[in-house]
């Protein structure tokens, strides 16, 4: 498993490099997994599930928590600390306003226990545990098939990161609050027997990943679970992301009672009811 994973990494890091260094390649490469992901929606099974323990959130119950002062005033102090850990920007992570909503969500709604899927450099991570901090028992279980933390490997340099996810945490000592998993991410959701109240996905974005992923989540969420994708797009154009768009689309019609909340100048969606 380790020599997989290793090697995982390696070749996404020298496709990752080859690509941004192309622009014609960078092109092709989303026009290949665009195609892709459109023949995956063709052939995907539609499914009745129970969406029982997905909360409901209305569009006016987001807009309280952006114009809230005393919420704004919370994330600016947070942020500050953030931004000294120097994360690296434009990595295919989070951005920052994506950060602020997750960090809102978890501490408005008073979350416990959270789990992120696709840990990457750990943008979003950081942000998570922040709103979890000063609770006893809150726990954040970050997921990624690549061990984000190999000192040898050092992966995060390669996306502008000066620290490793984990140091980053022990920084903001948060290291009780978050725990480190090696695994593919439908491995672990049909393992774990820990139950969530908030599940960030933002790793594989092909949409019957992403689409068995949704399913599995839904699962494992606890009463009024709130369930977040990352690179929702809602776009024709051949060159944006369509997994994590075209996923919901088909789950949506056998289960015509989810919604999906977008947030403006974010590409993140809460799933509602």
């Amino acid at each position: 498993m380790a020599i997989v994973i290793k090697n995982y990494q390696r070749w996404y890091n020298i496709i990752y490099k080859f690509t941004n260094n192309s622009p014609s390649l960078k092109k092709l490469v989303h026009i290949v997994r665009r195609i892709q992901d459109n023949i995956q929606y063709l052939f995907l099974e539609t499914n009745s599930i129970d969406t029982e323990n997905i909360i409901k959130i209305l569009n006016s119950d987001l807009t309280k928590i952006k114009i809230d002062k005393k919420i704004k005033n919370n994330w600016i102090n947070v942020f500050s600390k953030l931004k000294k850990l120097e994360i690296g920007e434009n990595s295919g992570g989070v951005g920052n306003i994506d950060q602020e909503i997750l960090h809102n969500l978890i501490k408005v709604y008073k979350r416990k226990k959270v789990l992120e899927i696709g840990t990457h450099i750990g943008k979003s991570t950081v942000a998570i545990a922040m709103a979890l901090k000063g609770g006893k028992n809150n726990q954040l279980i970050t997921v990624d098939i690549n061990d984000v933390n190999n000192r040898s490997e050092k992966n995060w340099l390669n996306f502008g990161s000066k620290n490793s996810p984990q140091k980053n945490i022990e920084k903001l000592k948060l290291k009780n609050h978050v725990k480190f998993v090696i695994s593919d991410s439908k491995k672990y959701m049909c393992k774990t027997k820990n139950k969530f109240d908030l599940i960030f996905l933002d790793g594989n974005h092909r949409t019957k990943e992403i689409y068995d992923e949704i399913i599995l989540s839904i699962n494992l969420l606890e009463k009024d679970g709130i369930l977040v994708l990352h690179d929702y797009v809602e776009s024709k154009s051949i060159f944006s992301i369509a997994g994590p768009f075209l996923a919901i689309k088909k789950l949506r019609l056998e289960n015509k009672e989810l919604k999906v909340k977008l947030f403006k100048k974010s590409s993140l969606a809460l799933i509602s009811r």
